[in-house]
């Protein structure tokens, strides 16, 4: 009897809560090992390239990421800290810079994919771009922004392996925020500007970039991505914004896309340096029978987006001589 009972089927209720039990195991298995991963990837991983297929997939996923940057216009409203303020003086945040030309700002992201067809472009309309890198990339490609900077390129700092600096602790923030200053001096820049990651900041990130050597942390209000222009209200470009491109596959086309943009708007490109560090600002007119004048200097004090924006240096006191920009 006992036997028989033994081989008796179970009924249609236990069948289904077993498969359930073993289903339900191994989801949660599954769960635990991908958060594992995660974490691994996030804290323990390596981000140095170690191989060219490693190379690519890095750099894939970084270009991948970049949709999180099309973020446009002034900041959020505050959100709340989960981490301690440090004390001490704060970095600025710039998202747009006024001055009394009609020009705008070119600014590159990321250094993963070089573009001879961009250096090109520089010295065809001397373009002062302002290429905002990671250090592991530009580490990847040191003969060619050393050519970027003698064809009349800026360099400024994008950290050291393009975190999102309000996810990871303070000690790390400073690290990846004043490593690449140190890494682009020896090249010959002269770096003390900052555009965090996924223009991810908080009033902790500013304090930890002031202490670190940044005066600027540098947004943008404008986007330029797949041929496209986005701006951060949906209008024409204005004099003083800051248009956002990244060093991807293709960037010399959007490039010259935003030229022909300008070119069409009437507005030039201005030196973002010249422009923070109250120098007389170059501009580029993009039309070849632009007339030579000298530019105006900037303000030494103007107002970006209700916060006071002050010049690292008092503008040199000389005669403005009136720039008349190219009519289309």
């Amino acid at each position: 009897m006992a036997e028989d009972e033994e081989k008796k089927p179970r009924s249609g209720i236990t069948r289904v809560l077993g498969n359930w039990f073993v289903k339900y195991t191994v989801l949660v298995v599954a769960i635990l090992f991908g958060g594992y991963a995660l974490v691994q990837g996030l804290h323990g991983g390596k981000t140095h390239l170690q191989s060219p297929d490693t190379k690519a997939a890095v750099a894939d996923s970084v270009y991948q990421s970049h949709a999180a940057e099309t973020e446009t216009g002034p900041p959020p409203p505050a959100k709340v800290l989960h981490r301690p303020i440090p004390p001490g003086p704060a970095a600025p945040v710039i998202w747009r810079l006024p001055l009394n030309q009609r020009a705008v700002y070119i600014t590159i992201d990321d250094g993963w994919f070089p573009s001879q067809g961009v250096l090109a472009l520089m010295r065809q309309y001397h373009l002062p771009v302002t290429a905002f890198l990671i250090q592991e990339a530009a580490a990847e490609h040191r003969f060619f922004w050393q050519e970027f900077l003698k064809d009349g390129g800026h360099i400024e700092d994008h950290t050291y392996s393009h975190p999102p600096l309000t996810r990871i602790p303070e000690s790390q923030d400073l690290t990846q925020i004043s490593d690449p200053i140190g890494y682009f001096k020896a090249m010959g820049a002269s770096p003390d500007e900052l555009r965090p990651p996924y223009g991810d900041y908080d009033r902790a990130v500013q304090k930890i970039a002031y202490k670190a050597g940044i005066k600027y942390i540098v947004m943008w209000n404008a986007v330029m991505s797949g041929g496209k222009l986005q701006t951060w209200n949906g209008q024409p470009l204005a004099p003083g914004d800051i248009v956002l491109l990244h060093w991807i596959p293709g960037l010399d086309g959007n490039l010259a896309g935003l030229i022909h943009i300008l070119q069409h708007q009437n507005l030039g490109v201005a030196s973002l340096d010249d422009a923070l560090d109250g120098r007389p600002v170059h501009v580029a007119w993009l039309n070849e029978k632009a007339p030579k004048a000298r530019p105006q200097p900037v303000a030494t004090s103007t107002t970006v987006y209700g916060s006071v924006y002050t010049a690292r240096k008092p503008a040199p006191k000389t005669t403005p001589v009136a720039a008349t920009p190219p009519k289309h």
